[in-house]
């Protein structure tokens, strides 16, 4: 087994805030798209009951072949309910974290002075164009556009570059060949973040709309001792509470997307030696914490929300 080590290693901080950023716009947007298919799966229920909605031609599964299920399709229009599909979209997007996280690894390993195993990196790399390239295909199916370049972290150059203890040049070829790529899907991230912020206006509306409903159906003179009505308010301000950190999740979130192809552009600057701020990777960092505190505040059982 050889084990090879780098020459002068670049500041390692940059990359590691790089990953804060990136991870906590990841952990974010799951709990966003978590509290949004409760919301989403509330409103599905209230529509079937109130007769809006018919259940059977909304929920009852339907198996045309072998391993195959579809939703009901009357006429011919699909009506898979709402949050059916941000389960999709959050399945998506938990990938995307995953493989992101990956490619962050391939470029900590060749930033690092640690020893590094040619066997090893390049299966990290191929596990990292694998899910990445996977993802991409995935995002460009769900978010029209041009597609995402293909990326090729594990080529043959660049493991050739690592058995040659070469790895500040296999370093810059990554960020290098790899700037379209974290591009597209930057863009296509954003684009995600806009269906979000809609989808998340229009379930929050229908559960505040239901609150203010049962609330005016109690008359005026009774509301101060029913608690009913006293339940309603404080459901609505609770939600009102989850609402806002929802939306300045989003915010965030789409803060980190429009700055993390500038971030990764300043990486290469800085393996390279030319003079960068590293502004957007300051910005991805100090968002990422903001994320953090939101995200943490989410996640409170509600008892305990002040």
């Amino acid at each position: 087994m050889v084990l090879l080590a780098g020459c002068v290693a670049p500041d390692p901080r940059p990359f590691q805030q790089y990953a804060v950023g990136v991870k906590q716009a990841g952990d974010a947007l799951d709990q966003v798209l978590v509290q949004d298919i409760g919301w989403s799966r509330d409103k599905y229920i209230d529509s079937v009951l109130d007769g809006s909605v018919a259940l059977r031609d909304t929920a009852i599964l339907d198996r045309k072949s072998p391993f195959t299920v579809t939703f009901p399709a009357p006429g011919g229009v699909n009506t898979q309910p709402t949050f059916y599909k941000l389960q999709d979209v959050r399945v998506t997007l938990l990938a995307l974290n995953d493989a992101t996280e990956k490619y962050i690894n391939v470029l900590a390993t060749l930033a690092s002075s640690d020893l590094v195993n040619p066997a090893t990196f390049d299966a990290m790399a191929k596990d990292a164009d694998a899910s990445l390239n996977s993802i991409t295909k995935q995002l460009d199916a769900r978010v029209p556009g041009t597609a995402i370049h293909v990326f090729s972290v594990s080529s043959a150059e660049i493991a050739r570059l690592v058995i040659e203890h070469k790895r500040h040049r296999a370093l810059v070829k990554v960020l290098t060949e790899s700037q379209a790529g974290v591009d597209g899907y930057c863009e296509r991230c954003l684009a995600l973040l806009t269906i979000l912020d809609q989808s998340l206006a229009t379930d929050y509306s229908a559960k505040a709309d239901t609150l203010e409903g049962a609330f005016s159906k109690i008359p005026k003179a009774a509301r101060a001792a029913d608690p009913k009505a006293r339940a309603a308010v404080e459901q609505l301000l609770q939600l009102n509470s989850d609402y806002l950190a929802l939306v300045h999740s989003l915010q965030s979130a789409k803060t980190i997307y429009k700055a993390l192809p500038q971030g990764h552009s300043e990486l290469l600057k800085s393996v390279q030696k030319q003079p960068t701020g590293f502004e957007a990777i300051k910005l991805l960092y100090q968002e990422g914490i903001h994320l953090k505190s939101i995200y943490d505040e989410l996640i409170k059982p509600t008892a305990t929300k002040g």
